[in-house]
């Protein structure tokens, strides 16, 4: 799977960084997007749960275990 241009980042990620999440059921097409607020902490859309919340990835085992990257857009 191909992420978006940016810089490759590693945890723990700078707020603003982007964390890239794939399909349960294919993990070749990125679905889901979260801004990082420090950390595996981020701000996302959720469909299921219908509005914005801030999450820690490692805390919501649906987003730990379909993270796929992390890019960084920032200078």
């Amino acid at each position: 799977m191909q992420l978006p241009a940016g810089r490759v980042v590693e945890a723990p990620f700078e707020p603003g960084d982007l964390l890239f999440f794939h399909g349960e059921s294919d993990t070749n097409r990125i679905t889901h997007v979260g801004i990082s607020t420090g950390g595996w902490n981020i701000i996302h859309s959720s469909r299921t749960r219908n509005g914005v919340y801030e999450e820690d990835v490692q805390s919501n085992e649906n987003l730990r275990t379909n993270f796929a990257g992390a890019r960084s857009f920032l200078k």
